[in-house]
Parts: C-alpha cells; structure tokens; sequence
C-alpha cells in the first residue's frame, strides 16, 4: 500500500517531465509494480526511439528510488497519505452534503415568483445598504377577523325586485363605512363577498401599536356591529341584516399564493375565524336556554339522552367570539382587570376590562366576557364540563359596558378611601 502511495505521488510530476507522452496510467502501475518492464517497453515502442529511451530512464530510475527508499522516509509517506485519505474522505462527505443543500436554493430572476417568496417569508435577499428600504419589516404574527353576514340574499332580492343596485346599496351603507374604519386599526381586506368578510391585522418585528393588533381588531369588530345596526336602523321595509364576528391570533407569518396580480393570503386562522364567526342552528331555533339577553355568544356540548358523543353548539347572534389564543395575546397586550357580577340566577359572570389606543389616538374601552363551556340537555343548561374549558365573547352591549365600567370604578374608589384613611 506504502509503495502505491509513493507512486501516486510521483506519478504526477514524472507525467509533466516527459511531456505528457507516456500515459499516466502506465507511469503509475510502473511505479507501483502493477506493470512488468517488458510490457512498459512494448509500450513505450510507439514512441521515437530516443523519447522512448529518455522516458525509460527517467521510469527506471524513479523505481529503483522507491524500491530503495529507508525505513523512515517510507513512514513518512505512509503517515502524508494516511493524512491525505482521510482528508479526501471529510471533503467528500462535505461536498456530498453541499450538493444536496444546494439542491434546495433557488436563485429567482422573475419579479412575480420574487414577490411570492418575499411575501411567504423564504426569500434570501443579499442587497446593499442603500436598497434597503426603511419601512421593510418581517410578519412575526397576524389576527384574522371574520364576519358572517346573514340577510344579504334577502335584502338582495327585495331590492332588485324594487329596481335598485344592491352593489350600491351595500357600499354605501355596510362596506364602504367599513372601508373607512381599516386604517383607523390597521387592518387589511383578504377576502369580500356579499355573505362573508375577512380581515387581516398584521404584527411586524417592530414595537408600538402595531403589537397591539387582537386589541385593534377587537375594537374593528365592535364598530363593524355599529355599522350594522346603523345599516338596520336608516333601512325601511328590508330585512335586517345579522352578523357573526370571530376572532383568531397566530403567533407566525400567514402564507401567500398569487392568482395573476391578486394576494391570496392561506392561514389556519381563517378557519378558526370561520368557525367562531357561525351559528348552530340547533340553537338559532330553540333559545329557551338563553337568560341573558346581554350576552350574544355562547358555546354549549350537546348532550342527548341515550348517546355518549357529545357535540360543540355555538350561538353568535351579533355577537364577537375572541379565540383563546387571541385571549393569551390580549391580556400581553392591555392591562387587563377583572370584575364580576351577578345574574338574576344568582351565578356571578367574569368580565376582563382594558383600555387601548387606536392608530388615531383614540381611546377605547374593551369589556371581554370569560365563560365556562356548558353542557346543554334538550332546554336546560344542566352541567359544566370542566373549569379549564372557556370561551370569550367581546361584550357589545352599552348597557352592560356601562355597569362593567361602574363597578371597576367604585372598586377604584372604595380603594383609594382605604389608601386615604390608612394615611
């Protein structure tokens, strides 16, 4: 093996020193003593007789070198291509290993499949200083708000059949007041139809308000239902129109698709959203369950006799239903206090109060209502699941905020006198 490693490493230079007209092959099994003389002279017999003299010289004697190399110098040579093997092997496996990863890496020259990546988070860009633009941010989260609204295929038909635009009708009077209000929270339009709105907050890698984003979405839900009812109240002889607000927070980037120039935006929290913003119908016809008249979302197990499966009924009759993940970032977000007060049943009712500033300036308050999951037995509410299981439902209802608010104020009061008396 020593004496190949030898030959290996000479072969190279005895190739450049005979001009390149033996191959290398036969300088090599010369050397190693793979190749008898005789057979290297008939080879070398192509050649002119003094090439072919001068180049088995120079083969004989870097032969005879090897076979009469010391001890110590065969160790070292031994030792260099031990070292060298091993060498060869790490940058094999490493190259092997950049291949692969390199098979991953797509350099992008189209400015729409630029844009795509840009968008999704996966774009490497490696741009000087001066390209930079300022504003450029990374999406860390978003909120999603969606809002069922139910009547519009009724409203829809009345007035075609009275010769007037629906498409009028409603901008003017539901979605371009809408409109107006998305800067004032810094939401965005993903998805609008005549039965369905979704909304995005983005949360970008900077502070300030735009952290804020389930605070200003729970504010952007509230004066929705007000452009609603106002919508209901300067409408006569049309059928109301009904709304269903859900809320949901991820805490990463949503992704994007692209249909020619149009931002498809692909979220798992438009599906939480779906589904917080619908209403069972089991419970839209039956509400001989309901007490409070203040509450507009509940959230039941249906339990019926002789069955074991239980199902989840949502009612959310203009009502706000915040995910318990937007909950988490919500209380991160504001201050939150809680106040309790009693129902006619004699049960006490949880409300979390905060207050939040828009990106106007404009202060709001935000009462949020904390509810256990109930059981539900044809009419009667006759057992809770458990106290981890809670839903939250943003109170719309002034005459509710305004006790909400009350009590949390003679709380403060009631404490301050204590403070006072004790100094």
């Amino acid at each position: 093996i020593v004496r190949r490693a030898i030959a290996s490493y000479r072969t190279p230079r005895l190739f450049r020193q005979l001009h390149e007209r033996v191959s290398i092959r036969d300088i090599y099994q010369y050397l190693s003593g793979i190749l008898p003389r005789r057979q290297l002279v008939k080879r070398l017999g192509a050649l002119p007789q003094d090439q072919g003299d001068e180049a088995l010289r120079a083969l004989d004697a870097v032969a005879q070198y090897i076979k009469r190399m010391p001890a110590a110098k065969l160790e070292e040579y031994g030792i260099r291509h031990i070292k060298d093997f091993l060498s060869f092997r790490r940058d094999l496996k490493l190259a092997y290993f950049t291949h692969q990863q390199m098979s991953y890496v797509r350099v992008l020259r189209e400015s729409e499949n630029i844009k795509l990546s840009r968008d999704n988070g996966c774009l490497y860009e490696f741009r000087q200083r001066s390209e930079m633009e300022s504003t450029e941010q990374k999406i860390r989260a978003h909120v999603v708000l969606k809002a069922d609204v139910r009547g519009s295929t009724e409203i829809t038909h009345q007035l075609m059949a009275q010769r007037l635009n629906p498409a009028t009708h409603f901008s003017h009077n539901f979605f371009g007041p809408i409109t107006k209000l998305l800067a004032r929270f810094g939401a965005q339009k993903v998805f609008v139809e005549g039965d369905a709105l979704i909304l995005t907050l983005l949360e970008y890698g900077g502070v300030g308000s735009q952290s804020m984003t389930v605070a200003n979405a729970c504010g952007l839900a509230r004066k929705i239902l007000s452009v609603m009812e106002s919508q209901n109240n300067h409408t006569h002889n049309l059928p109301k129109l009904e709304l269903g607000l859900g809320i949901a927070f991820r805490d990463d980037a949503p992704a994007y698709l692209y249909d020619d120039q149009h931002r498809i935006m692909i979220s798992p929290a438009i599906n939480q959203a779906d589904r917080l913003s619908s209403c069972s119908a089991e419970l839209r016809r039956n509400t001989a369950w309901k007490r409070n008249r203040h509450h507009r979302v509940e959230m039941m197990y249906s339990d019926e006799v002789g069955t074991q499966e239980k199902n989840l009924l949502r009612y959310n009759v203009n009502g706000i239903d915040l995910d318990p993940m937007a909950f988490v970032k919500l209380s991160s977000e504001l201050a939150l206090r809680v106040v309790r007060l009693p129902s006619r049943s004699g049960a006490s009712h949880q409300y979390h109060v905060g207050r939040f500033v828009d990106r106007q300036g404009a202060s709001h308050w935000l009462v949020v209502r904390q509810a256990p999951i109930k059981t539900l037995q044809g009419d009667k509410v006759v057992a809770q699941v458990g106290p981890d299981k809670y839903f939250y439902e943003v109170i719309t209802d002034t005459d509710l905020i305004g006790r909400v608010k009350a009590k949390l104020n003679s709380r403060q009061v009631t404490a301050n006198r204590n403070v006072g008396a004790e100094g």
